[in-house]
């Protein structure tokens, strides 16, 4: 779920008067949270990722995606998609477990070192890095917000206004609030996604 940043500042301060069962994990609330954005959890069921080396957030739930600010000029947008792709990784390998990956090449070769470098770097002084750069840009001003927590980060960026002019879409039996633009927005990150 994506989430514009100042509601998902509101739910994160909200965060402590949610059900007993459903908890709020993020890197704002709890500082050992591996990854950069929220996940709403039921708490009453657990699963294991053995790729990270987490212990707090390895319940089932709903991942919560702000909606950053972002530059409106493609240059700009360019280069500050390479700088968020690099920290984002180096976040992600701070928080990766050593030796574990889908292939021997990864897990043992390819891994380790990057795991270790980023892991001396820390994770926290990554993510300060990270949200200084994100949150350099108003978002009350700012023409264009992408989700740039995700793995599309250059095809993210999208027409602040055009988030903001919101449908009604029925989804497994909910009616939920969708984007108008939903069409243009899927192509943008995925081409022909009706294909498949």
């Amino acid at each position: 779920i994506s989430m514009f940043r100042p509601d998902y500042d509101r739910l994160i301060e909200l965060a402590s008067k949610m059900p007993s069962d459903c908890k709020l994990f993020s890197r704002e609330i709890n500082p050992n949270h591996s990854r950069l954005y929220g996940r709403i959890c039921n708490t009453d069921y657990v699963s294991v990722d053995s790729y990270y080396d987490e212990s707090l957030s390895g319940y089932f739930g709903i991942d919560i995606f702000p909606l950053e600010a972002v530059p409106s000029k493609v240059r700009e947008y360019a280069k500050f998609s390479k700088k968020i792709r690099l920290l984002r990784r180096m976040f992600i390998f701070a928080n990766s477990a050593l030796f574990k990956g889908k292939s021997f090449l990864r897990a043992y070769i390819l891994k380790p070192l990057p795991i270790i470098i980023c892991k001396i770097i820390g994770a926290d002084r990554i993510y300060k890095a990270f949200m200084k750069e994100v949150r350099s840009r108003d978002y009350d001003s700012a023409e264009c917000i992408a989700l740039v927590t995700g793995q599309y980060t250059e095809n993210e960026r999208y027409p602040k206004d055009k988030y903001y002019d919101l449908i009604r879409i029925g989804f497994e039996g909910l009616n939920l609030p969708a984007i108008r633009s939903y069409d243009p927005y899927l192509k943008l990150l995925y081409g022909d996604y009706m294909k498949y």
